[in-house]
């Protein structure tokens, strides 16, 4: 299959030649690649721009151009022959292509080699018609053109010797052109070129021949001989006639075109200006069309977006009345339901039953079911259905350590013959430090573990039966070329066991991709032909029986993910359990292995993460206890994870080759792995997200006396050897300390933040702050726990701290054990900081019983009596004036049972500073900010304006209604067209109200949807009348680069305010200050250049970190062995 190249003077039909090869299917280039049409060549050149610009550098590095050419075709270069290279691969190799490009005459020497299979075209037209149409074009004298004509052809003629080539002649082509063409395809697939339809003969434009050859007396006139000599040549090589010799160049033909070209050069040069800047306004036009038709779309959409905006607010708020009242339904049912179930648990209840079930006895209606029988069922039904759990009558307290012992005795009573086989000295001693050591919480968990009752009901347990239809199930697993996870599974015989944890993984693994090994240890049950009903596996098989930690080593060896994970084959695993694991390690490059929180088949809780203790013995931390509970649900730092499921890198893996063998056959070589990680610098971090079912004992047993079971033990001794060192400096004795050995807290201090509930940080500014604080004392290093007033995890928010590595203390056992709580684990926090004066209220007497109590830090976010003192002022309702004084005693009663106080006003500290300097208080920065660069701001986008605040705030409240009624009429008078956009959670009917042709109210926005919003408003306004504190929806306004005015209550708290803020308090002057940000102020305008410093200077981390490291302590903390 050959190709084309296309070789002519300017101006000879070379264009309309091209065209025609192209509508027979030859490739030319994509329309991209190719030079636009001009007014002097509508139809197009069918030149590759990329050949073009090539050939006029060529030209150039020689000090020439087209029409100023050098005295001879160029020579090589070994640049451009690479550059000539680099274009010919790009061409199809499937299908014939031309190339076509007049200047390809002057730089043929170096496109001849690399076209040497090529047929080439070549195109002649008379030369009074070329040189017209180049005076017509470029303003060039007929002279220069017939000069330029004769050095094209002439060279042209030369580079066809010894080449299959194709004469046309354009007058040939204008008298008929279906014949003329016709004969060019017949003869180009003859020649090899690969045609793959018929010419189109209409591409010829009889129009555009406007250039034809004068009389031939003219002619004679002015051709030199040798040009009537090269004329009378190429018309008889077109025609197929008898040749002549070819006529030599004339000698002074250089010389004149230089001179005649140097002549013309300015008037070359601004013909060429012309054409490029008709071209360029061409361009304009349509890119201009183009535009106005985008615009056209924009403001339709516009319209669209604001009429779906206000269908939206009002589906929101209805959706969110509709979600509040059936909150408010559930808890109060739950409740009732509660109560119900307590009473159940009563003396009372028995005495209840026992009386229905004699009456019914006495009446002959035994097996009938009483309203109270179907209500009773329906609360346990509700209980299990959300996952609740039956609240503890509060009358009942927790079993102290005499209770638990007497549950041992009662286990041993019960089983005798296993107490016996697995009764030792050794075990006795560590039971009796473990019963001096541990609180009575942390050793009913231990008692559990190890002295278990039956399971309760009510617990999620696993949906995966084990029965006999798993011998005939057939699974097919996704093929995948480059796994994201290699899952091992280690196996001997137990194919039901096998078969079930497969289904599991087949129907919950979905959104990434993994492959399975089956690492089988010469099974001799249906395992050994596992791949006739499961497909796309790999079966890593031995020769020879190796054990777990051999056979995990070989089938991790052929793991072809990026991560590795083992999970043992008696498991079962639940949604969503492998993208939780991948996304905490493939998200944070710090952590080495992860793993889940495994439950036992009932749903209690078999691991939430495992401790080591210093004498290398361990526990599954949380073991047989209810997996809701807040100390199994964050995701923290362990000792080590359980090699029932553990997922790890595979560079990691790889490194530590694999298991130690020193742990052969099984048995400790979970943990000795985790350590091994440790030392090489990477966390091992159990996620909570991420669960699976274990069913343990099903692979190797339970008697640690017999079988592989027995490693258990010996290989304790092994491990305690290894890391001597690392046990001895860093764990606890057995059962010691388990608030800080659970997430291997020793080193670190602790505070407890309690708030009204958990931060909902994109709805309010004070919930934005209590988690930025959270996160920064994260960052810094301290261990951080998070107590709710209301106790109730709300989600996203409660999920998202837990993802932090926050404890969030939730839930109906929190609350009714959380004075238990806090005198258990008093020696450990040393930090409270307690948030806002009603909760402070709620919990300082409980705090005050703490021993030791730890360091009260209150932080009040704006002061109440003086808000409301403010709003008196302006309101004039005596009952505000009632209600300042009574916040102001309840205020200063905190005050004076905390230790350190906090406001993120100056002001208020210098209120409260001057009504008792005994106090110790300071200010604190609202917000403690990220170094980030600003978002662009674009003056130009729409002139509107934007009110963000949330509206259970009555400043807010306040703020926006006067705006909208006093100041944005005198506002829309300097600016017709302005509108205002009000964004906030909890909008009341008087804001709502608001809406209008010029007021948009949206009510609550997601992040994503009020930073879009952002950008699209002019300017932020932020007029509050009264108020106390620094005004988060101010600092915010500045951190996305908006000009913002505001009144002096907006600017109160905030350093050097005027510096970054427009500043007004009448309705007159706001409004004129909106209207002259609008009409683009430069003042206004200026300020936005300070905002990244004046941020850092005074809300950065580093700030606030300095304050927190100066009140609270390092991060770092030591506690006695």
């Amino acid at each position: 299959m050959r190709n084309v190249v296309i070789l002519g003077m300017h101006r000879s039909g070379t264009s309309m030649v091209a065209a025609a090869l192209a509508s027979a299917g030859l490739y030319a280039g994509r329309p991209a690649e190719l030079l636009v049409a001009q007014e002097d060549n509508p139809h197009g050149f069918w030149e590759r721009r990329d050949v073009v610009a090539l050939n006029d550098e060529i030209l150039s590095s020689y000090g020439a151009n087209w029409y100023q050419p050098p005295a001879e075709p160029t020579r090589t270069s070994a640049d451009h022959l690479a550059a000539i290279q680099s274009i010919l691969e790009q061409m199809p190799a499937d299908r014939s292509w031309l190339l076509k490009d007049p200047r390809l005459v002057v730089t043929w020497p170096l496109w001849e080699q690399a076209l040497d299979d090529a047929v080439v075209v070549f195109v002649y037209r008379d030369p009074l018609a070329v040189a017209a149409s180049l005076r017509r074009r470029n303003g060039f004298a007929l002279s220069l053109g017939l000069a330029l004509w004769e050095y094209y052809n002439h060279f042209t003629i030369t580079a066809l010797q010894g080449r299959d080539v194709i004469c046309l002649s354009f007058d040939t082509i204008a008298a008929d052109p279906a014949v003329c063409l016709d004969g060019v395809l017949e003869q180009l697939v003859e020649l090899g070129v690969a045609c793959e339809r018929s010419l189109d003969a209409g591409v010829f434009d009889a129009s555009l021949g406007k250039s034809r050859a004068a009389d031939q007396d003219m002619a004679e006139a002015l051709l030199t001989p040798s040009q009537r000599e090269l004329a009378h040549y190429c018309r008889a090589l077109c025609e197929g006639g008898q040749l002549l010799p070819l006529p030599t160049m004339d000698d002074g033909l250089w010389p004149r075109l230089q001179d005649m070209a140097s002549a013309l050069a300015t008037l070359a040069q601004v013909r060429a200006t012309q054409l490029e800047l008709a071209e360029a306004t061409r361009l304009c036009a349509e890119r201009t069309a183009e535009r106005d038709e985008v615009l056209d779309g924009l403001h339709r959409l516009e319209d669209e977006h604001t009429a779906l905006a206000h269908v939206h607010r009002d589906e929101v708020a209805r959706h969110e009345r509709l979600q509040q009242k059936t909150e408010a339904l559930f808890v109060e049912l739950s409740q009732m339901y509660g109560k119900l179930l307590n009473f159940e648990e009563s003396v009372l209840a028995r005495i209840w039953r026992f009386t229905a079930r004699c009456y019914k006895f006495l009446t002959r209606r035994r097996g009938f079911h009483s309203s109270y029988d179907d209500v009773l069922a329906g609360a346990r039904e509700h209980f299990d259905k959300h996952g609740l759990f039956p609240p503890l009558d509060q009358a009942r307290k927790p079993p102290g350590k005499v209770s638990l012992l007497r549950d041992i005795l009662s286990y041993v009573a019960r089983n005798p013959a296993g107490s016996m086989r697995s009764f030792s000295l050794a075990r006795l001693k560590r039971a009796a430090g473990v019963f001096i050591n541990a609180s009575p919480e942390d050793l009913g968990v231990w008692i559990d573990s190890r002295f278990p009752e039956q399971a309760d009901a009510g617990f999620m347990s696993s949906t995966y039966p084990l029965d006999e239809s798993l011998d005939e199930l057939q699974l097919v697993f996704p093929v995948v070329d480059s796994p994201q996870v290699s899952i091992v599974v280690p196996v001997f015989n137990e194919y039901r066991v096998t078969m079930r944890c497969l289904k599991s993984v087949l129907d919950n693994s979905a959104g990434l991709s993994y492959e399975i090994i089956i690492a089988d240890d010469c099974s001799s049950d249906l395992t050994a032909s596992i791949v006739e009903r499961v497909s796309n596996i790999t079966v890593v098989r031995g020769e020879a029986n190796r054990g777990f930690l051999l056979n995990c080593n070989a089938a991790a060896g052929a793991a072809r993910g990026d991560y590795i994970l083992l999970l043992n084959n008696d498991t079962a695993v639940c949604p969503n359990w492998l993208s939780a694991l991948y996304d905490t390690i493939a998200g944070d490059s710090s952590v080495g292995i992860v793993g889940p929180k495994l439950l036992f088949e009932d749903g209690r809780l078999q691991e939430a993460g495992a401790i080591m203790w210093r004498d290398a013995s361990a526990w599954n931390f949380g073991r047989m206890d209810n997996p809701q509970k807040s100390a199994y649900n964050y995701r923290k730092e362990v000792d080590y994870i359980s090699g029932a499921c553990l997922l790890l890198r595979a560079d990691l893996w790889r490194q530590l080759g694999g298991f130690d063998q020193r742990y052969c056959p099984a048995y400790y070589e979970d943990a000795d792995i985790a350590f091994q990680a440790r030392a090489a610098g990477y966390k091992v971090v159990y996620q909570p997200l991420s669960t699976v079912f274990h069913f343990e004992g099903v692979s190797c047993g339970t008697d640690l006396g017999s079988g592989i079971k027995k490693y258990q033990v010996q290989n304790q001794v092994k491990f305690r050897d290894k890391w001597q060192r690392e046990l001895d400096d860093f764990h606890f004795a057995n059962g010691s300390h388990v608030f800080q050995a659970r997430d291997r807290s020793r080193h670190q201090r602790c505070v407890l933040f309690i708030d009204h509930y958990v931060p909902h940080y994109d709805k309010d500014a004070g919930s934005r702050s209590t988690f930025m604080y959270v996160k920064l004392m994260l960052e810094m290093g301290y261990r951080v726990l998070f107590l709710g007033a209301n106790y109730f995890p709300h989600q996203p928010y409660t999920k998202a701290l837990q993802q932090l590595g926050v404890e969030v203390l939730v839930g109906e056992y929190m609350a009714r054990n959380q004075d238990r709580w806090l005198r258990e684990n008093a020696p450990y926090i040393d930090c409270i900081y307690l948030h806002r004066p009603h909760v402070a209220e709620q919990f300082l007497a409980s705090l005050h019983k703490m021993k030791p109590r730890p360091k009260l830090i209150f932080f009040g976010h704006d002061l109440h009596y003086l808000r409301i003192s403010r709003e008196f002022a302006v309101i004039g309702d005596q009952q505000l004036r009632k209600d300042a004084e009574k916040w102001r005693k309840r205020e200063y009663a905190v005050f004076d049972r905390v230790d350190k106080i906090y406001y993120p006003s100056q002001v208020e500290v210098d209120e409260i500073s001057a009504h008792r300097p005994d106090l110790d208080v300071r200010a604190i920065p609202l917000y403690a900010l990220d170094d980030s660069a600003a978002p662009a701001y674009d003056f130009g986008a729409t002139s509107d304006i934007l009110f963000v605040g949330g509206f259970n705030h009555p400043p807010n409240v306040d703020a926006i209604c006067w705006f909208a009624e006093e100041v944005m009429p005198l506002v829309q008078q300097g600016c017709p067209g302005i509108r205002l956009h009000v964004v906030g959670s909890n909008p009341t009917d008087d804001v709502q109200d608001l809406q209008s042709e010029h007021v948009v109210v949206y009510g609550y926005l997601s992040d994503e949807e009020l930073e879009a919003l952002y950008r699209r408003v002019r300017q932020v306004v932020v007029p509050l009348r009264f108020g106390a504190g620094v005004k988060g929806k101010v600092l915010e306004a500045i951190q996305k680069n908006l000009p913002v005015v505001t009144t002096s209550i907006g600017a109160e708290g905030l350093p050097e305010a005027d510096r970054v803020m427009t500043i007004a308090d009448s309705a007159e002057q706001l409004a004129a200050c909106v209207i002259s940000v609008n009409g683009g102020d430069t003042q206004a305008l200026d300020r936005l250049e300070a905002y990244p410093r004046w941020l850092q200077q005074y809300f950065s981390k580093a700030n606030a970190a300095t304050i927190i490291l100066e009140d609270f302590g390092g991060p770092n903390r030591e506690l006695p062995a």
